[in-house]
């Protein structure tokens, strides 16, 4: 494991590097950053004209709050492997620091989403609502199958807004494979109207659960344990033996853990859970955030998160098919299916007319994990993911 000075290095390299990223301009995963952060201060502009409150002001209340989350460090007695981390996370900011981001835009960085679903309905009586200070996503999809026609195999759908891609040049070649001796993988997913946090510190949870797990089931026990430092994410851990767990996290205090049945077979879903009874969670509070904010049953957030459930009973459904048929022609199918009540597959079409961006699956990604290589595939101008040539990606030994 590394030193404390070595991670304290590395954290201010990486704060370095997004720091830069942010403040000229470059593309992330998914989606073309503009410079200057000004995707940022877009999005605070946009909160202080919902709750009508100069921009000066929010973004003052914002850095406040992210001042109350970097101070409120973990108790070590409870949470051991955390010791260190305040000074690591400083280090990190630094780095941003250093890259071109002042106070301001840091604090938004970090804490803006945090203090817009869990304190800006205690301060202001509102509640947080994405088509004002965000946007509706439903994204992503991860399969893992241990066992095919082409050994282990592991598959991903990538979706964002179209509006905001442009194709990615081709990867690397010869990179090491990252992924050893565990592959951590995920998908988004949350909800508008949760509970209050437990708690607010913006601890590395999954970053920190890498440097101290070494087996599928010591990570089961980690991030059950930090449970309430993580959310708005469904995550997906193997090994390369054919051992898993899901988690599916749409609430920053709750939790539900699916290890796989005989087929081994695991997978997570955008926007949903598995477990039924963190299914009828997720409802409960959407249907909440409806009444609250009087939305009727047809306006567009309401039809999003019908949406929602109609791709996670096609998920299930598909995994069922998946399970009797584990074969790559089989899975590439489920990954490539685009039923028009719920897709896996995103194709850009809106679930509401007023929708104000258009949902697609913009990469996929396929693992052969025995021999370490990759096939990834893109949406390029109007050429679907689906149509594109699968790109060949090759690793070396880590």
């Amino acid at each position: 494991m590394a030193t404390q000075l070595e991670k304290e290095r590395l954290a201010y390299e990486q704060g370095l590097s997004e720091g830069k990223r942010i403040m000229y301009g470059k593309k992330s995963a998914t989606r073309d950053i503009p410079a200057g952060g000004r995707h940022l201060l877009s999005e605070a502009a946009a909160t202080a004209r919902y709750l009508k409150i100069p921009e000066d002001k929010l973004s003052d209340i914002v850095v406040d709050f992210h001042r109350e989350r970097v101070e409120a460090a973990p108790n070590t007695s409870k949470y051991p492997e955390t010791r260190g981390e305040s000074d690591i996370l400083l280090k990190r900011y630094e780095g941003m620091a250093d890259g071109g981001m002042g106070r301001t835009l840091i604090a938004l960085h970090e804490s803006l989403a945090f203090w817009q679903k869990y304190r800006m309905p205690e301060q202001f009586g509102k509640i947080y609502n994405p088509l004002v200070v965000g946007t509706l996503r439903e994204r992503c999809r991860v399969v893992y199958m241990p066992e095919s026609d082409h050994g282990p195999l592991h598959f991903k759908n990538v979706d964002d807004p179209l509006e905001s891609w442009t194709p990615r040049p081709p990867e690397e070649q010869g990179r090491p494979w990252p992924h050893t001796p565990l592959f951590f993988d995920g998908t988004g997913s949350g909800l508008h109207l949760d509970e209050p946090a437990v708690e607010i510190f913006p601890l590395a949870t999954k970053r920190l659960c890498r440097e101290h797990c070494c087996s599928v089931e010591e990570v089961s026990e980690f991030m059950v344990r930090y449970n309430h430092f993580w959310g708005c994410g469904n995550l997906l851990v193997h090994d390369e033996e054919g051992n898993s767990v899901a988690f599916d996290k749409s609430s920053r205090n709750r939790i539900a853990v699916r290890e796989p049945d005989s087929s081994g077979l695991n997978y997570v879903n955008g926007m949903s859970s598995f477990e039924p009874e963190y299914e009828k969670f997720i409802n409960s509070r959407r249907t909440l955030y409806l009444e609250k904010t009087g939305q009727g049953e047809d306006s567009v957030e309401a039809c999003y998160f019908k949406s929602c459930n109609k791709v996670l009973q096609n998920m299930k459904r598909y995994m069922d098919e998946l399970k009797r048929e584990p074969t790559l022609s089989r899975l590439i199918a489920v990954m490539t299916s685009r039923d028009p009540d719920g897709p896996l597959c995103k194709y850009g079409k809106r679930v509401h007319p007023d929708q104000p961006e258009r949902q697609a699956t913009l990469v996929q990604r396929l693992f052969f994990l025995k021999s370490r290589i990759a096939f990834l595939r893109q949406w390029r101008g109007n050429t679907p993911v689906w149509e594109d040539p699968w790109e060949q990606v090759t690793y070396t030994s880590p």
